[in-house]
């Protein structure tokens, strides 16, 4: 019996990452086209650009979950960097999503302000 290396394992185990996030990209595609367009028919307006904005905003982060994985797997330098550009995206989305909300929190918004600004420099630094 052939026993499984660990570059072999990384490999196998970075397959199934990719594949996870490939479908979570397409399923979200889905949600999002269903969203605006129950949305147009409804015509609900903030609800639509609620939909319009969040849905393409997480399709991105699954993106560029998507491309750290694949840069990682390939040993490439970069694969901190589209790290934090995915939880700069992601928090961005949190930011827009609180804004939308009925009963949104000053304090709240300042947090993940900071926390994106924060990010940022970090990628900044990383960058250099």
């Amino acid at each position: 019996m052939a026993r499984l290396s660990d570059k072999d394992l990384i490999k196998f185990i970075g397959y199934i990452i990719r594949i996870i996030l490939l479908f979570g990209i397409g399923v979200q595609m889905v949600i999002t086209i269903y969203g605006i367009i129950s949305s147009i028919f409804s015509l609900n307006l903030l609800d639509l650009v609620n939909v319009t904005i969040t849905g393409p905003l997480l399709i991105l982060v699954l993106i560029e979950l998507y491309i750290a994985v694949n840069s990682y797997l390939s040993g490439k330098e970069r694969s901190i960097i589209n790290v934090i550009d995915a939880g700069i995206s992601f928090f961005v989305r949190e930011l827009i999503l609180e804004l939308f909300s009925q009963n949104y929190n000053i304090t709240n918004i300042l947090i993940i302000a900071g926390v994106v600004g924060i990010l940022s420099f970090s990628r900044f630094i990383a960058n250099r």
